[in-house]
Order: C-alpha cells, then sequence, then structure tokens
C-alpha cells in the first residue's frame, strides 16, 4: 500500500510539478469534513467545495496559459473532484434507515 501511494505521488509529480497540492488540499478537507461533521452535511459542502476549487483551478489556468497545450493539474483533479464527492454521497447513503431509501434501491438489495 505504501510502496503504491509513495509511486502514485511520484508519478503525479512528475506529470504535474507543484501543483499537486490541490489534491492533497481536497484530500484534507475531504477527510475534516467527513470527520467532523458526520454523513447529513458533508456531501453537500464537500461536493460545494470541490466544485469550487474546481472552478479556480479552470479559472487561474485560462489566466495563465489560455489556448495552450500545456498539461496541468485539472485533468487529474477533476477524477478526484468526482470520487470525493461520490465518497461523501456514498457515506451518506449508507447512514439511511430503510424507510429513506427509495423502493427500486430496495428491490436490488
Amino acid at each position: 500500500m505504501i510502496y503504491g501511494m509513495i509511486t502514485g505521488i511520484l508519478l503525479c509529480y512528475n506529470l504535474y510539478g507543484y501543483k499537486i497540492y490541490h489534491l492533497f488540499i481536497d484530500s484534507i478537507i475531504t477527510h475534516y469534513f467527513i470527520s467532523n461533521y458526520g454523513r447529513k452535511v458533508s456531501a453537500f459542502w464537500i461536493l460545494i467545495i470541490t466544485l469550487i476549487h474546481i472552478s479556480y483551478i479552470h479559472i487561474s489556468r485560462m489566466i495563465e496559459d489560455f489556448g495552450g497545450w500545456n498539461l496541468d493539474v485539472s485533468t487529474i483533479y477533476m477524477m478526484s473532484v468526482v470520487k470525493f464527492s461520490a465518497m461523501a454521497f456514498s457515506y451518506e447513503d449508507g447512514g439511511k434507515e430503510e424507510s429513506e431509501i427509495s423502493s427500486s434501491y430496495l428491490k436490488e438489495k
């Protein structure tokens, strides 16, 4: 596990440089919200914060290198936004009572 994590971080650093700190920031924010605010609140706020963060990255990319072909961190960060948001909403759904769950989901269960 440690070997895979270190290898992944080094490969991301090789492609995107120091701007991989955006991934670490988002990981820390997601962990903070899930551990401190629980199931009901964290999913919505994680989605909002990650979307604001990806908007910031895209806008700064347009200001710095509009129309350029340089590879930037937004490519991997867009996938991270989906992963962190899906994890937060799955965590929220995991705490729901069976009465709150749609009947179509209960059939598949």
